[in-house]
């Protein structure tokens, strides 16, 4: 009986199920959090698979030593501008 409930199960699933879209999404925003930075993105598309990605970062930094006076902590930005190309949607 397990099995086939299994069977019924897979057989509308694959009937049913719906496929992907082979064009990228119009306008994607998000960030992105880890353990060395935090990102910021905006995806713009451009064509049916291509889009610009824009990215502004924020990297941690930490000095400090015998050369320096005192120790210090800091954030340092950074923007880039690529595009991506989505060639197996």
């Amino acid at each position: 009986m397990k099995k086939q409930l299994y069977l019924i199960s897979f057989a509308l699933l694959s009937i049913y199920g719906m496929a992907q879209d082979n064009n990228v999404e119009k306008n994607i925003t998000g960030a992105q959090i880890g353990l060395f930075g935090l990102d910021f993105y905006n995806e713009t598309k451009i064509a049916n698979r291509t889009t610009l990605r824009l990215e502004a970062s924020l990297f941690p930094a930490i000095w400090g030593g015998d050369l320096y006076g005192k120790t210090g902590f800091a954030f340092y930005p950074s923007f880039t501008l690529q595009p991506k190309y989505y060639y197996n949607p």
